[in-house]
């Protein structure tokens, strides 16, 4: 069960929580583990609190450690 996300790119972040919650309520599977993955490699899924000020520190931090405008 798959869908397609897009995004501006530049650390965008967005909260799949209720899509995944959507597509895992669809299947009434009611125990196992669900597989989040992303293809791509200037992508990833992590866990973050879905918070303004946490998600613009992140994008601070990410700059400091990946500069976008480095070789």
């Amino acid at each position: 069960m798959d869908f397609n996300i897009s995004t501006a790119g530049h650390g965008e972040i967005i909260n799949i929580t209720e899509e995944v919650r959507k597509r895992i309520k669809e299947t009434n599977i009611k125990d196992g583990v669900a597989t989040i993955f992303v293809t791509g490699s200037t992508a990833a899924i992590t866990t973050i609190e879905d918070e303004d000020g946490l998600k613009k520190d992140f994008n601070e931090l990410m700059e400091q450690i990946a500069p976008e405008n480095k070789n």
